[in-house]
């Protein structure tokens, strides 16, 4: 079972997440949109998966 965060800190922090992966490819000389879209979404679901991770209750 998972917690959905829902305050305005989630969407700003979505937001931070988002920016930070746009600087890190950029600092990496990526500049396709294609693949920094790819990327970006790849890198998102994979932080999201961790989070979930980390905030899951095990119900035991």
């Amino acid at each position: 079972m998972y917690h959905r965060l829902t305050s305005s800190q989630t969407v700003y922090g979505k937001v931070l997440l988002n920016q930070t992966i746009s600087l890190d490819l950029r600092a990496r000389h990526v500049t396709d949109e294609a693949i920094v879209d790819h990327v970006s979404r790849e890198e998102l679901e994979e932080i999201i998966s961790l989070y979930k991770l980390l905030f899951s209750i095990d119900d035991e």
